[in-house]
C-alpha cells in the first residue's frame, strides 16, 4: 500500500502541477479533485465539489504532510437539476475556475432515483475537459460526509483514494471502476453497471462490497463474501483466502485468484450461459506427512466443488434479478442484434453452468 501511495503521489503532483492544461495559471484555478452527488431538495441535484487547499498543493511538491489541524481541502456545493446547473451555482462561490481535467474520483449517492442517475451518467459522457479515467464509487451515507472524511492525518483523500483504486493487488477483491468504465456498460441490453460501495469503517473508508445497478438504479448489494466470488468471476479477486476441508480437517488456501470464460450457447430453443473458472492458490499450512500428491489432488477438487456451488448459487440471484454484471450477454447479442428486444427474457430464462479446475501452485508452511 505504500509503494502506492508514493505512486500516487507521484501521478497526482507531475498532474496538478505540470503544464498540461491551456493558457490559464494555476493561480486562477480551482482544482477539484473530487466530485460528488446527492439528492438536493426539489427533485433536485445536491453537487460538492472538493478543491484542495493552497498548502496542500505545496506539501504535495515537497512530499511533506501539511500541519496537523489543518485542512487539506475545501468543498463548494450547489444545487440544480443537473450537474450543469449546481456548477454554475457552486461557481458563484469561489474566485477560481472550477476546473475539472484533475478529477480523481465521483462519488455517487446510492439513493439517487434512476432519472437523476441516468443524467449523472450523461453528463460525464458529455464533459469533455474532464478525464474519463476518474474512479467512480457509491455510497449510501450523505456524500458530503463522506468528502469531509481524511483518510490520514493532512491526507487529501483524494490521494488516499487514487492510491486504493491504482494499486489493482491491495485489495482482495480489485474494485476499480472508471468514469469511461461505466459509460461503457451503461446502455448495453441486459448488462448491468457494477460500482464498488463506498463506506466508513472507523472515520476511513471501507471498500469490500458492490452495487450493481440495473436501468440507473441500485438492484441488489453484494455482500463481502459474494463480491469475493464475483471477483472471481471478472477476473478481479487476487488474493482470497478460504478454508476448505481436507479429511475432515480445515485448511486454508490463500493468494486465490481465477481466470475466468464465459459462453452462450444455444439450447432447445432458449439459451445455456457457462463459465469456466481455472482457480490457482497456495496451501497455508499442512501437517507433517500431509503434503502428498494425492491430497493436493483431493484438495484441488474441494476447493473446485466449494467454488462452483457459491458461484453458481450468485449467478443465480442476479438472473431472478435480470442483471447481468458479468457481462454474459453482451458478446451474443453482438452477433446476434435482432434478438436484443428478447434479451432479458433470454437471460432469465437460460440455464446457468459452472465449471472450476483449481491448481494448487504451492505449499506454505508444513507443521
Amino acid at each position: 500500500m505504500r509503494r502506492a501511495l508514493f505512486a500516487a503521489v507521484l501521478v497526482l503532483v507531475s498532474a496538478l502541477l505540470g503544464g498540461c492544461w491551456d493558457d490559464r495559471s494555476i493561480e486562477h484555478r480551482a482544482i477539484v479533485l473530487i466530485i460528488g452527488i446527492d439528492q438536493g431538495p426539489d427533485q433536485q441535484l445536491m453537487v460538492h465539489f472538493q478543491v484542495p487547499t493552497s498548502q496542500a498543493l505545496s506539501s504535495l511538491s515537497v512530499s511533506s504532510t501539511p500541519s496537523a489541524g489543518t485542512p487539506s481541502a475545501y468543498v463548494v456545493s450547489g444545487t440544480g437539476r443537473t450537474v450543469a446547473e449546481a456548477m454554475t451555482q457552486a461557481q458563484g462561490k469561489v474566485s477560481g475556475d472550477l476546473y475539472l481535467g484533475q478529477t480523481q474520483a465521483i462519488i455517487l449517492s446510492s439513493h439517487l432515483p434512476a432519472p437523476q442517475f441516468a443524467s449523472v451518467v450523461n453528463f460525464f459522457a458529455r464533459m469533455g475537459p474532464m478525464d474519463k479515467t476518474a474512479f467512480v464509487a457509491v455510497t449510501p451515507e450523505p456524500v458530503a460526509q463522506v468528502m469531509q472524511r481524511q483518510p490520514q492525518e493532512g491526507m487529501l483523500a483524494a490521494l488516499y483514494l487514487n492510491s486504493l483504486f491504482s494499486c489493482r493487488r491491495c485489495q482482495e477483491v480489485d474494485l476499480t471502476r472508471t468514469v469511461w468504465a461505466m459509460e461503457m456498460r451503461a446502455q448495453a441490453p441486459v448488462t448491468a453497471i457494477w460500482l464498488p460501495l463506498l463506506k466508513d469503517k472507523d472515520a476511513n473508508y471501507q471498500v469490500n462490497e458492490v452495487a450493481i445497478y440495473q436501468g440507473g438504479r441500485p438492484v441488489m448489494t453484494l455482500t463481502p463474501e459474494q463480491t469475493v466470488y464475483f471477483g472471481y468471476m471478472i477476473n478481479a479477486t487476487s488474493k482470497a483466502a478460504m478454508v476448505f476441508p481436507l479429511h475432515g480437517s480445515p485448511v486454508s488456501v490463500r493468494a486465490l485468484s481465477s481466470s475466468t470464460s464465459t459462453r452462450v450457447l444455444a439450447q432447445g430453443g432458449g439459451l445455456h450461459l457457462r463459465a469456466d473458472l481455472k482457480v490457482q492458490g497456495i496451501v497455508d499450512t499442512l501437517a507433517p506427512g500431509e503434503a502428498t500428491l494425492a491430497n493436493l489432488r483431493t484438495l484441488q477438487n474441494e476447493v473446485s466443488q466449494g467454488i462452483a456451488i457459491q458461484e453458481l448459487a450468485l449467478l443465480r440471484s442476479m438472473q431472478q434479478q435480470g442483471v447481468d454484471p458479468v457481462g454474459f450477454m453482451a458478446p451474443y447479442l453482438w452477433q446476434h442484434q435482432e434478438l436484443t428486444p428478447k434479451a432479458e427474457a433470454l437471460y432469465r430464462s437460460a440455464s446457468l453452468e459452472v465449471r472450476v479446475h483449481t491448481r494448487i501452485i504451492g505449499v506454505g508452511d508444513v507443521l
